[in-house]
Protein backbone atom coordinates (compact mmCIF):
# COMPACT_ATOMS: atom_id res chain seq x y z
CA UNK A 1 0.00 0.00 0.00
CA UNK A 2 1.36 3.42 -0.98
CA UNK A 3 0.30 6.85 0.19
CA UNK A 4 0.00 9.79 -2.20
CA UNK A 5 -0.58 13.33 -1.07
CA UNK A 6 -1.91 15.77 -3.61
CA UNK A 7 -3.15 19.30 -4.13
CA UNK A 8 -6.58 19.38 -5.73
CA UNK A 9 -6.89 21.63 -8.76
CA UNK A 10 -10.48 20.51 -9.43
CA UNK A 11 -12.72 17.61 -8.46
CA UNK A 12 -11.10 15.44 -11.15
CA UNK A 13 -7.53 16.76 -11.21
CA UNK A 14 -4.93 16.86 -8.45
CA UNK A 15 -1.18 17.39 -8.57
CA UNK A 16 0.76 14.73 -6.62
CA UNK A 17 3.19 16.43 -4.24
CA UNK A 18 4.32 13.57 -1.99
CA UNK A 19 4.57 9.76 -2.19
CA UNK A 20 5.37 7.35 0.64
CA UNK A 21 5.94 3.70 -0.23
CA UNK A 22 5.37 2.30 3.26
CA UNK A 23 3.18 4.74 5.19
CA UNK A 24 2.33 2.39 8.06
CA UNK A 25 5.85 1.15 8.81
CA UNK A 26 6.34 1.48 12.60
CA UNK A 27 9.77 3.09 12.21
CA UNK A 28 9.90 4.87 8.86
CA UNK A 29 6.17 5.34 8.28
CA UNK A 30 4.08 8.49 8.55
CA UNK A 31 3.02 7.70 12.11
CA UNK A 32 -0.61 8.30 11.11
CA UNK A 33 -3.62 6.04 11.11
CA UNK A 34 -5.38 5.14 7.86
CA UNK A 35 -8.17 7.56 8.74
CA UNK A 36 -5.69 10.41 9.32
CA UNK A 37 -3.87 9.62 6.07
CA UNK A 38 -7.07 9.77 4.05
CA UNK A 39 -7.70 13.35 5.25
CA UNK A 40 -4.67 14.61 3.33
CA UNK A 41 -4.18 12.02 0.58
CA UNK A 42 -5.06 8.61 -0.79
CA UNK A 43 -3.88 5.04 -0.27
CA UNK A 44 -3.22 3.18 -3.53
CA UNK A 45 -1.82 -0.18 -4.55
CA UNK A 46 0.28 0.96 -7.49
CA UNK A 47 1.68 4.11 -9.05
CA UNK A 48 2.57 3.97 -12.74
CA UNK A 49 6.13 4.71 -13.81
CA UNK A 50 6.84 7.77 -15.90
CA UNK A 51 8.25 7.35 -19.36
CA UNK A 52 11.53 9.01 -20.20
CA UNK A 53 11.21 11.88 -22.64
CA UNK A 54 14.30 13.84 -23.62
CA UNK A 55 14.13 17.46 -22.50
CA UNK A 56 10.92 16.90 -20.54
CA UNK A 57 10.05 16.61 -16.86
CA UNK A 58 7.22 14.32 -15.73
CA UNK A 59 4.61 15.61 -13.27
CA UNK A 60 2.28 13.03 -11.73
CA UNK A 61 -1.43 13.81 -11.47
CA UNK A 62 -4.28 11.95 -9.79
CA UNK A 63 -8.03 11.92 -10.28
CA UNK A 64 -9.54 11.67 -6.76
CA UNK A 65 -12.90 10.58 -8.21
CA UNK A 66 -11.71 7.70 -10.41
CA UNK A 67 -8.46 7.00 -8.49
CA UNK A 68 -6.50 7.06 -11.79
CA UNK A 69 -3.00 8.47 -12.33
CA UNK A 70 -1.44 10.13 -15.34
CA UNK A 71 1.69 12.09 -16.17
CA UNK A 72 1.98 15.41 -17.88
CA UNK A 73 5.30 16.29 -19.47
CA UNK A 74 6.68 19.81 -19.47
CA UNK A 75 9.76 21.22 -21.16
CA UNK A 76 12.81 21.55 -18.97
CA UNK A 77 14.18 25.09 -19.33
CA UNK A 78 17.50 25.16 -21.11
CA UNK A 79 20.13 27.31 -19.47
CA UNK A 80 21.95 29.39 -22.05
CA UNK A 81 25.65 30.03 -21.48
CA UNK A 82 27.49 32.87 -23.19
CA UNK A 83 30.85 32.44 -24.89
CA UNK A 84 32.48 34.66 -22.26
CA UNK A 85 31.11 32.45 -19.46
CA UNK A 86 32.42 29.34 -21.21
CA UNK A 87 35.84 30.92 -21.71
CA UNK A 88 35.98 31.81 -18.01
CA UNK A 89 35.11 28.24 -16.99
CA UNK A 90 37.72 26.80 -19.38
CA UNK A 91 40.40 29.15 -18.02
CA UNK A 92 39.53 28.19 -14.44
CA UNK A 93 39.77 24.49 -15.32
CA UNK A 94 43.11 25.02 -17.08
CA UNK A 95 44.48 26.81 -14.00
CA UNK A 96 43.25 24.02 -11.72
CA UNK A 97 44.87 21.36 -13.92
CA UNK A 98 48.14 23.30 -14.01
CA UNK A 99 48.13 23.60 -10.21
CA UNK A 100 47.43 19.87 -9.88
CA UNK A 101 50.22 19.01 -12.32
CA UNK A 102 52.68 21.21 -10.41
CA UNK A 103 51.71 19.58 -7.11
CA UNK A 104 52.22 16.10 -8.55
CA UNK A 105 55.62 17.07 -9.97
CA UNK A 106 56.68 18.50 -6.60
CA UNK A 107 55.57 15.31 -4.81
CA UNK A 108 57.55 13.24 -7.31
CA UNK A 109 60.68 15.23 -6.52
CA UNK A 110 60.07 14.84 -2.78
CA UNK A 111 59.73 11.07 -3.17
CA UNK A 112 63.02 10.88 -5.08
CA UNK A 113 64.79 12.88 -2.34
CA UNK A 114 63.32 10.65 0.37
CA UNK A 115 64.46 7.53 -1.47
CA UNK A 116 67.99 8.97 -1.67
CA UNK A 117 67.95 9.73 2.06
CA UNK A 118 66.76 6.19 2.85
CA UNK A 119 69.54 4.73 0.73
CA UNK A 120 72.08 6.98 2.45
CA UNK A 121 70.83 5.90 5.88
CA UNK A 122 71.13 2.26 4.85
CA UNK A 123 74.72 2.95 3.86
CA UNK A 124 74.06 2.26 0.22
CA UNK A 125 72.81 -1.26 0.98
CA UNK A 126 69.70 -2.49 -0.73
Amino acid sequence: MKYVEFVAESSVRAKVVFIHSNPFDPINGLQKSEEESLKTGELVEEIPAASSQHGKSAQLYFNPTTKKFWYEYVDIPVERTTDDELKTVVEQQKAALTDAHDAIAYQGEEIMLLKQEVEALKGGQA
